[in-house]
């Protein structure tokens, strides 16, 4: 069990990019449930070693592409491994077979809706936004970065997995599974936040029969556990068991106009610094920090910074 642990971890830590970011899948379910086919016509229900998988799939034996694959099937649950290194073996799972002999298009359907929860971070963004409605990419970026620890370039690239992965199966509201287990098959998603409850809700907080907030506050993350939800202007999270949802969804959309970002700027979660810097002619950018940072990420984060000025340069035409 040891063996298999490291093999994964060892392709997860590749596939977040060195560790800096939290683990997603690095291709879209559609073209998971491709290479899931590729891996079926060439060894069916069976075992074969990886190099044989991605061999199917088109890639050399020490390609970063096959690794992130791999990574990514593991993610969606369509595979399972098992050994390390050149003994490691992998085989398609229970799901990834229903898939492949799927006997009509509704049961395929189905099966694609279960497929796209089983990624761990899939199905916390689902319990945190309508998949039907998503909100723009910077609040779900906000989301990823701030609440679960994502760097910028890996909120990005998931997010354009996530949306494309939700379209191609098809997913609504209804279909979201109350938990879902993940690809690791270690650990079962904690339970999920009340359906009502998600960012952009205006709540209000009764604590002991008194309450708490002299207006309603719009919710803008939850605790990793799913107990506690971060509001606008409150530094602490507040208990999701004592939260009155005044309107499910946002009059506005949460992101804020440059004017309303300039009078009332995102508040930080607990554990990070943020910066605001207001322009003259309009708009604003707002910059958050872990206040803890080590001297290797200090140094990632200044690469990312320089980066970001020549983007934006470009972009403006300077």
């Amino acid at each position: 069990m040891a063996a298999k642990e490291t093999a994964v971890e060892k392709v997860e830590v590749e596939a977040r990019g060195g560790g800096r970011s939290a683990s997603y899948p690095s291709i879209n379910l559609e073209t998971a449930v491709n290479r899931a086919k590729q891996f079926w016509d060439g060894e069916s229900k069976y075992e074969a070693p990886l190099t044989s998988a991605f061999q199917h799939w088109g890639y050399g034996p020490k390609s970063s592409g096959a690794r992130l694959t791999v990574a990514a099937m593991l993610n969606f649950g369509l595979m399972t491994d098992r050994g390390a290194n050149a003994s490691r073996l992998v085989k398609l799972t229970p799901l990834g077979v229903d898939l492949m002999m799927a006997p009509n298009a509704d049961f395929r359907v189905q099966k694609l809706k279960e497929t796209v929860q089983k990624p761990k971070v899939f199905a916390d963004l689902l319990r945190q936004f309508d998949p039907k409605n998503l909100p723009s990419n910077q609040t779900i970026a906000h989301y990823l970065v701030t609440v679960k620890g994502f760097n910028p370039s890996g909120a990005e690239a998931c997010i354009k997995s996530f949306r494309e992965s939700i379209r191609y199966a098809q997913l609504v509201s209804s279909d979201i599974l109350p938990s879902t287990e993940s690809a690791a098959g270690s650990e079962v998603a904690v339970e999920a936040n009340p359906p009502n409850v998600r960012i952009g809700s205006l709540i209000q907080w009764e604590s002991g029969g008194v309450v708490q907030f002299q207006q309603p506050r719009r919710v803008v993350g939850f605790s990793d556990d799913g107990k506690f939800a971060f509001v606008e202007g409150e530094g602490s999270g507040v208990p999701i068991g004592e939260v009155t949802v005044m309107e499910a969804k946002p009059a506005v959309p949460v992101a804020p106009t440059p004017a309303a970002a300039i009078q009332q700027p995102v508040q930080p979660t607990r554990g990070f610094k943020q910066d605001v810097y207001n322009f003259a002619d309009g708009g604003s950018v707002i910059l958050q920090w872990p206040e803890g940072m080590s001297k290797e990420s200090f140094e990632e984060f200044q690469d990312w910074i320089e980066l970001q000025l020549r983007k934006i340069k470009r972009a403006s035409g300077l």
